[in-house]
């Protein structure tokens, strides 16, 4: 659990990422004067940077924050950003894909490979769940293979900070991995070369 003073400093952290990540997304518009730039600029970039509804929202707020700005030191003397049009991409994710379970069949053919590394992966994250980079960023310090669990220790949210159970058909190969040293699964390139 972190401390207050932690959240605050992640949350601090969390919010210069988005507004960068936000600023970015204005790329089309960094060679233009701020001034001179009308709401079909700000429409376009929304209209065509292909982000889903959430990043449209911070970024409509970086619009707002930038002609706040301005407008108070006189750079400008109207607020475009109010008229920035977000609703119509409210139910359209271009990010989205359908993830769908996999089959039990699916399973087994990956059972039938587990001495591959990569159906080992695959398998790992079956049956724990977790994300990806969560699994390949797993830290050594992170992994209690006495109690059969490991603790994700970073994440984009509070919630997704927790303690996974090791699932007793994945135990191998998360002991497999501990056996050899690692700092953490992605970097450990002994594991990704061992002979089976």
């Amino acid at each position: 659990m972190r401390s207050g003073r932690q959240k605050n400093l992640h949350d601090l952290d969390s919010n210069a990422k988005a507004y960068k990540a936000s600023y970015n997304t204005c790329e089309p518009l960094h060679d233009r004067v701020f001034k001179e730039l009308k709401l079909t600029d700000l429409q376009g970039v929304v209209d065509n940077c292909g982000k889903n509804y959430p990043t449209l929202r911070k970024l409509k707020v970086l619009f707002s924050q930038m002609y706040e700005y301005a407008m108070k030191y006189e750079i400008c003397m109207k607020d475009y950003s109010e008229y920035v049009d977000i609703i119509k991409f409210k139910d359209k994710n271009p990010n989205k894909t359908d993830h769908s379970p996999f089959s039990r069949e699916e399973i087994d053919a990956l059972w039938l490979q587990e001495s591959n590394l990569y159906a080992q992966i695959v398998m790992m994250l079956i049956y724990s769940g977790v994300r990806v980079s969560e699994l390949l960023d797993l830290k050594r310090e992170n992994v209690n293979i006495e109690e059969h669990c490991f603790k994700v220790a970073e994440s984009k949210t509070e919630s997704g900070i927790r303690v996974v159970p090791i699932h007793d058909r994945t135990y191998p190969f998360f002991k497999m991995v501990l056996s050899i040293s690692l700092d953490t699964f992605y970097s450990n390139k002994n594991y990704a070369t061992r002979k089976i």
